[in-house]
């Protein structure tokens, strides 16, 4: 696991930067196969931890971590950086670079080379040798980048259209970036699975757009083929889509995101498998336990239970519970959570899951909810809490006509 970098001067700026920076290290290094790396939302999170490294090791169950500092004067950089396996606290070894600003990618290259040769009992005699392509050498559209993935993980009213304002600055910046389309083809995807659309064709086409633009861009990139599984799963191709997963998973298997697609791919099938979508939310949660999208991965395993036992309750009291604790959570889900707590006799705390999925989504009625979800094994679902659905409307969620929704 790579720790968030230090940045001692404290400014945005410079802290923006160091993020940047070990996360794009991350992303290097989770190519690696015969690697276990946990995503950097999660690692980030012992952020001003005053946790020991062995106690962080064992709660992200990883044998080596990397911390460092990143300090910056002007346009002058420098990082130091220590690789230690974490069972013991031992330093494995530390190093010290320093660089112009506009030499930021080659410093990621020096690191990632570093930890590499740190790691490599750990690595085949092939993957050594595997030659990263950088993204883009445009600092400009790589900040930009960055922000919007802030933004994007952010799973709000607000965020979502800052999200495609900034993926489109950093596509714009550097055209031949892959990753911004990618990740826009992404958030054309969420746009249709949060009920946020009223117009699925038009997400479909514009999405599909992006991601075969950033295919096109970088056929290595992983995100473009979890960008293209999403929207062949809106559009019930699930043949489709999993070969875009099956190319995801070979490019990048320590990737989330990839698992929680296999999670989509499976909500949207006529009949769900719920221990394939139970066990791929699951993988996700090892990977990623404090990832933004965290709480989408406990969802999964919620509907995984709902569907495999046709009924929620306690049966999906610990995944729900978990889910609705986290603050970037849907309105869906707090919906579900609502729903549950009546089921449990918790009115109380329905309520308060209630107001704070208005607050999540201020249009939010009974009707764009319903209508909002598009997976086939949903009308089986509904009317198994459609009583609770009448109790949330007598403690606030407005009634609204179903025609609303595109």
């Amino acid at each position: 696991a790579v720790l968030a970098f230090e940045a001692p001067s404290s400014t945005p700026e410079t802290v923006q930067l160091a993020d940047g920076l070990a996360d794009d290290v991350i992303t290097q290094l989770s190519r690696f196969r015969s690697l276990f790396v946990v995503a950097g939302v999660s690692s980030f999170a012992y952020r001003d931890s005053a946790k020991d490294v062995r106690q962080i090791g064992r709660e992200l169950g990883v044998k080596y971590l990397i911390t460092g500092a990143l300090r910056q004067s002007g346009p002058r950089l420098r990082l130091d950086a220590q690789l230690i396996e974490a069972e013991t606290g031992i330093q494995v070894w530390n190093g010290r670079w320093d660089r112009e600003l506009r030499d930021i990618f080659a410093l990621q290259d020096d690191l990632t080379r570093a930890v590499i040769t740190g790691v490599s009992p750990e690595l085949g005699a092939h993957e050594r040798n595997i030659a990263r392509l950088r993204p883009t050498d445009n600092l400009n559209a790589w900040e930009l980048c960055q922000r919007g993935l802030v933004q994007f993980h952010a799973f709000s009213s607000v965020s979502y259209p800052a999200a495609h304002r900034l993926l489109h600055q950093a596509s714009a910046a550097d055209p031949e970036f892959a990753l911004p389309r990618a990740l826009l083809g992404r958030w054309h995807a969420v746009m249709i699975f949060s009920g946020r659309t009223r117009d699925v064709a038009a997400e479909i086409g514009q999405g599909m757009d992006h991601a075969l633009a950033a295919i096109r861009l970088d056929d290595r990139l992983e995100d473009s083929y979890i960008a293209l599984a999403l929207l062949n799963t809106a559009m019930g191709r699930e043949a489709d889509a999993r070969r875009a997963l099956a190319r995801a998973l070979a490019l990048n298997d320590n990737h989330p995101g990839v698992y929680q697609a296999q999670t989509f791919i499976n909500l949207f099938q006529p009949e769900p498998d719920p221990a394939e979508m139970e066990a791929a939310g699951q993988m996700a949660l090892r990977l990623s336990p404090n990832d933004p999208s965290a709480w989408a991965f406990h969802w999964a395993v919620t509907c995984a239970r709902w569907i495999r036992d046709g009924h929620m309750g306690e049966n999906v009291r610990e995944p729900l519970e978990a889910a609705c604790r986290l603050p970037q959570v849907e309105n869906f889900t707090l919906l579900a959570g609502a729903v549950m707590n009546l089921r449990l006799g918790n009115t109380h705390e329905a309520k308060r899951l209630l107001q704070a999925a208005l607050i999540k989504k201020p249009d939010l009625t009974l009707a764009s909810h319903i209508a909002g979800f598009r997976f086939p094994y949903w009308p089986k679902l509904m009317p198994t809490i459609m009583p609770e659905y009448e109790q949330l409307v007598e403690l606030g969620l407005p009634r609204d006509p179903v025609a609303q929704i595109g």
